[in-house]
């Protein structure tokens, strides 16, 4: 709270008149009512904040908390598609391995064939 009396008899003592001191000592009491921030305002707005940011704190760590069990429960499905993946490859793998062996039994019996042909004409 400001004193207007001692800034009016401040103003008046330095010689400005008696309305114009009494303006001026108003017009400083309007101010700092209006717009200056009291302690307890400034101390209103320091429990608030704390408030919201503890709530922000929690709210926070609560997101965390479900993304890193969403997390897990993402890379234990892909751990699961992944070893899908695997036994397919080796089951491709040993498909490819039985048709190679083909085409090299075949090879080896037309080989065969062709030396034993090429002997009995010669």
């Amino acid at each position: 709270m400001i004193d207007t009396l001692k800034i009016y008899s401040r103003l008046k003592n330095k010689g400005i008149q008696e309305e114009a001191a009494n303006e001026i000592a108003e017009i400083f009491n309007e101010i700092v009512n209006t717009e200056l921030s009291t302690k307890s305002d400034i101390e209103a707005l320091k429990i608030s904040s704390k408030s919201d940011i503890e709530k922000l704190r929690i709210s926070t760590k609560s997101d965390i908390e479900a993304l890193a069990v969403s997390t897990k429960a993402d890379i234990e499905k892909l751990k699961i598609d992944i070893e899908k993946l695997k036994i397919e490859l080796e089951k491709k793998i040993v498909e490819i391995k039985v048709e190679i062996l083909k085409w090299i039994a075949g090879m080896l019996i037309g080989q065969a064939a062709l030396i034993t042909t090429l002997m009995k004409l010669l």
